[in-house]
């Protein structure tokens, strides 16, 4: 049995996984040490986890990760993956947008891919069937962008009052 976490920009997840199955997915504001002790009694077979995480997180939640399992891998740019990395600068690349897409290419292996994430950002990104991740393109997710296309009407509504 497998652990996934995930730490995003506005939330975190984890999962469960056995043989490729997904047991649970739990979203919560901050995974705490005390949810892996939960787990663990849950799902006594955990034995593996692995996180990927786009911003900091409490290094007593690391710690406990180490010590709890038998394999603890953190995603990053020397983490060994399935495919090539040509992306310029692989240190500056968002741990989700690798994590992305290595699981399109777990979904669809010898595929040319665009992988479409739509979360606090959405994130475009190309795998080409020769399994060589090329890059992409990052933008303001959709509630940004409501609250820019809201902040610029009401600009330019204030500007033509101010005309009047």
């Amino acid at each position: 049995m497998n652990l996934v976490i995930d730490i995003g920009n506005t939330r975190t997840k984890f999962s469960v996984f056995n043989r490729g199955e997904v047991l649970i997915i739990v979203p919560v504001d901050e995974l705490l040490p005390g949810h892996i002790d939960v787990l663990q009694n849950d799902y006594p077979d955990l034995q593996k986890v692995i996180l990927s995480a786009v911003k900091d997180y409490s290094p007593t939640l690391k710690s406990t990760l180490q010590n709890k399992f038998e394999h603890f891998i953190e995603l990053d740019a020397n983490t060994p993956l399935p495919i090539e990395n040509c992306y310029e600068t692989p240190e500056t690349l968002g741990k989700d947008r690798i994590a992305a897409v290595v699981g399109g290419f777990d979904l669809y292996p010898d595929t040319n891919l665009l992988i479409i994430d739509a979360g606090t950002a959405i994130t475009y990104d190309i795998l080409n069937d020769k399994h060589q991740y090329l890059g992409g393109n990052i933008s303001p997710g959709i509630e940004m962008r409501y609250k820019a296309l809201h902040q610029f009407y009401r600009q330019i509504a204030f500007n033509r009052a101010s005309e009047v």
